[in-house]
């Protein structure tokens, strides 16, 4: 009979992350000859089945409790909260221009440096740990309720952008407001209009319905496959590598659906899109130097630099 765990679709639009708890399921099942299975709830499903007390509007991304109490086993959330427990490194990977593109990205994330990030989270001793980097959409970009048509249209707007104290720092030095918090949402035109804002951080995927985009690619929203500690230590060493082996090959598939879905929306939507100039990057370039200048220093040393190198 098979071992059954849980996974928990902690983030929006549910579609989107219940194609990755699937295919990870179905390669668990098939490399551990069925020897365990994944149900895969969302927060309304577990609220139902196992506890009518979960608050998911409250609780939100923070999948902390359910995964260190072994209430759940895996989920996904934002690298950024990882943050929570202590350590700066994990804002690190919303750091603008940080990545030149998705192969620099997948030589950093799934190499030692997002191998030593992940350990981390264990030697933190939170009850959980990280198997595997995912995306939510890929590049982030500019939704956006009214016409964007130049940098100069985004600079003393009104905008969402995510909890990341980095994301603010970067956006604030190009004179935008901004409203921080987690983005809980899949967003609408009518949410942007009830909280006050006219543009969001965020990818196509997760605000499909935005009349307006302007492109910038400045940041990768990167998300982590995580497990529960008190679990993962049930495992032995060679299941634990099966599973790991799974996450890995589950995030890989993920990742390469979220580009196909950002071309293809691309494709779809031409008459949103109004892509930034070569000099509007380069200005907002120039902004993030002093995004980085303040702070390289609050991760691990050479950290950056490292990163850097694999470009």
């Amino acid at each position: 009979m098979a071992t059954t765990i849980k996974w928990y679709l902690a983030h929006q639009p549910i579609h989107l992350v219940r194609r990755t708890a699937e295919a990870f399921r179905n390669l668990l099942v098939m490399e551990t000859d069925g020897a365990y299975d994944v149900e895969i709830l969302s927060p309304a499903d577990y609220k139902n089945e196992y506890d009518a007390t979960w608050d998911w509007s409250a609780q939100g991304f923070d999948v902390s409790p359910l995964l260190s109490s072994n209430a759940v086993q895996m989920s996904q959330t934002d690298l950024y909260e990882l943050a929570n427990p202590g350590d700066a490194n994990f804002y690190l990977f919303d750091m603008p221009f940080l990545f030149d593109d998705h192969d620099h990205a997948r030589r950093v994330i799934d190499g030692p440096i997002g191998e030593s990030l992940n350990r981390r989270l264990n030697n933190l001793d939170v009850g959980y740990q990280g198997l595997a980097y995912t995306y939510s959409g890929g590049y982030r970009a500019l939704g956006s309720t009214k016409s964007i048509t130049a940098l100069s249209d985004v600079k003393d707007s009104d905008m969402r952008v995510n909890g990341n104290p980095v994301t603010r720092d970067f956006w604030q030095e190009l004179g935008v407001k901004g409203n921080y918090a987690p983005q809980k949402d899949v967003w609408t035109a009518d949410h942007c209009e009830s909280i006050g804002v006219s543009s969001v951080d965020t990818t196509y995927i997760r605000f499909e319905q935005a009349p307006h985009w302007f492109k910038t690619d400045h940041s990768l929203y990167l998300t982590d496959i995580l497990i529960s500690t008190e679990f993962w230590n049930t495992l032995d060493q060679g299941t634990q590598n099966i599973w790991r082996d799974c996450a890995k090959r589950a995030a890989e598939q993920e990742r390469a659906w979220a580009m196909q879905d950002a071309e293809q929306y691309e494709a779809n939507n031409p008459d949103k899109i109004v892509t930034a100039t070569a000099e509007e990057i380069a200005e907002m370039r120039e902004k993030s130097r002093a995004v980085y200048d303040k702070w390289e220093s609050a991760f691990s040393p050479g950290l950056i630099k490292a990163i850097r190198d694999l470009a």
